[in-house]
């Protein structure tokens, strides 16, 4: 079983499983320039900095205190990351931490209408059975290939 918790402040840790599971799932698929630039967004001082700007809330999940799963909520709008540790993929991890996001979602902003967050291509069928829609092409900016989706709460 695994616990899910808001507001972490391990960013060496959720640095590491992030990096982790990029390089091995995601970067295959990017140009340098498109590692380059997420490799730069993960970075522990730009985690920090967006979570000490209130800009972003990271949710973790957590197993014998070890965290096995990262998500980043900017905005109360927009996932911007969502790993899970190898060892704990297709085991729920990410459809706990999604859970919780949404749930943060609808009771910060109860009139939300929608979540929304760029899938890699390796995770768009994950996002799918999850209930996100496609809402555009997959795209490239800075060499990060993805694609558009969204969440639309129900009422």
């Amino acid at each position: 079983m695994f616990v899910v918790q808001k507001n972490n402040t391990n960013f060496d840790e959720m640095h590491q499983l992030v990096q982790e599971s990029f390089l091995l799932h995601v970067a295959p698929q990017y140009s340098k320039e498109g590692i380059d630039t997420f490799l730069a967004l993960i970075q522990e001082d730009n985690l920090k900095e967006r979570a000490e700007e209130n800009t972003s809330l990271f949710i973790t999940a957590r197993h014998h205190n070890v965290i096995i799963g990262v998500l980043e909520l900017r905005q109360h709008s927009h996932i911007t990351l969502l790993f899970v540790k190898d060892d704990y993929r297709g085991k729920g991890v990410a459809f706990s931490l999604l859970e919780s996001a949404i749930k943060r979602c609808k009771n910060v902003y109860p009139d939300m209408k929608r979540l929304t967050l760029n899938a890699s291509p390796n995770s768009l069928h994950i996002y799918k059975r999850m209930g996100f829609v496609e809402t555009a092409d997959q795209q490239q900016n800075n060499g990060v290939i993805y694609t558009p989706m969204k969440y639309v709460f129900s009422d």
